[in-house]
């Protein structure tokens, strides 16, 4: 599904003009630009990305969820601590 996202997105920002909106969220998928996780980037990730023109100003948002253990528990920490550096990276 995610990559009908990009394949629709001018008659998506047309749509939603025409609707009056003027807000689009658009989700990047970080695996694709980067595979591992951390290190080499994907520049074929890149490409993809750059198929979508902004025409308009472009806002960015963070957004994060931070992770905190249900006890203090060895489990329970760790589990969190690989959570939380799944999300960030």
């Amino acid at each position: 599904m995610a990559d009908i996202g990009l394949d629709v997105y001018r008659f998506s920002i047309e749509l939603m003009a025409a609707m009056g909106l003027d807000a689009y969220r658009f989700s990047i998928a970080w695996s694709r630009i980067l595979p591992n996780g951390t290190g080499e980037v994907n520049h074929a990730g890149i490409d993809h990305y750059n198929k979508a023109e902004q025409n308009e100003e472009m806002g960015m948002l963070l957004d994060v969820i931070w992770y905190e253990p249900v006890s203090n528990s060895t489990a329970d920490v760790e589990s969190a601590k690989r959570a939380q550096e799944f999300q960030l990276g």
